[in-house]
């Protein structure tokens, strides 16, 4: 059963606990994303969530990827339609290791300018045809002809030309109004003692 172990003034959190594997996921999620983009700035989510993982406060840089895969954990972003976030994957007998960095990676990401901009160009490149697998571009193509004036019909990497424009203090703005505002629905599953982890953390 899912358990729901939501704070009176923060975050909605629920669990479901399964000890069948000696993992457990955590994953932050907020409402909106790219549904809000704009013609203007196509693919900012996708940019705001890669460049989070490029360091925080208390891990700056590249340390802050290390401090997860060093615990036997993997990240991954999550953009969706109407919702985006990252969700943690780790051995749960270092789970309370990883919890802390994946709360600075929220709540305190930098956003250097070189690791904004390094991502951009990643982020182009991703967007070039030929890295585009072809079941990838037949779901785009399905968007495009559902959503053809709505943001849904984009790609979550964005446009080109629209991507190109973003700088770091555009992924600082979009932070500020779409993750800092806002209180995330927190979901954790797998092997783990919801409550406690819950009341700590």
């Amino acid at each position: 059963p899912v358990r729901d172990f939501s704070t009176l003034n923060g975050p909605k959190a629920f669990v479901r606990e399964d000890a069948s594997q000696p993992v457990v996921a955590f994953g932050c999620f907020f409402p909106s994303g790219r549904a809000a983009e704009s013609p203007a700035n196509r693919g900012i989510t996708e940019l705001m969530l890669r460049s989070m993982l490029r360091g925080s406060k208390r891990y700056p840089g590249d340390a802050l990827l290390f401090a997860i895969e060093r615990s036997g954990g993997t990240v991954r972003i999550v953009n969706e339609p109407d919702f985006f976030g990252v969700v943690v994957e780790v051995l749960s007998r270092n789970a309370e290791l990883v919890v802390p960095v994946l709360i600075d990676m929220v709540e305190s990401p930098q956003f250097e300018t070189v690791a904004v901009l390094g991502e951009r160009e990643r982020l182009l490149a991703d967007q070039r045809p030929s890295r585009v697998p072809p079941s990838v571009g037949a779901v785009d193509l399905f968007w495009q002809g559902r959503y053809p004036t709505h943001s849904y019909g984009v790609a979550a990497e964005g446009l080109p030309e629209t991507v190109a424009k973003q700088t770091d203090e555009s992924v600082r703005a979009w932070y500020a109004k779409s993750v800092q505002a806002l209180y995330p629905l927190v979901g954790i599953v797998g092997d783990t003692d919801g409550s406690s982890l819950v009341s700590r953390f």
